[in-house]
């Protein structure tokens, strides 16, 4: 899983570094160094990521309900 900063606060750089560790258990020290690098969390550069993932939640949630409905 992709690690994605869900609470409305941007996270501090320490907490973002903390939360990608634990998401990315045993991933390579370079990708883990990338990922930190990036800032998806509303508000940060890179808040697209963001945007994309709570689409891609809020798409899945639908089609459940359709699914469960019919």
């Amino acid at each position: 899983m992709f690690p994605i900063w869900r609470k409305s606060q941007g996270p501090t750089a320490g907490q973002w570094a903390g939360f990608v560790d634990t998401r990315l258990p045993g991933a390579p020290a370079a990708f883990i160094a990338e990922v930190c690098a990036l800032q998806p969390f509303q508000g940060g550069h890179d808040e697209w990521l963001w945007v994309l993932h709570d689409l891609n939640i809020t798409d899945k949630h639908l089609i459940t309900l359709g699914l469960a409905a019919s």
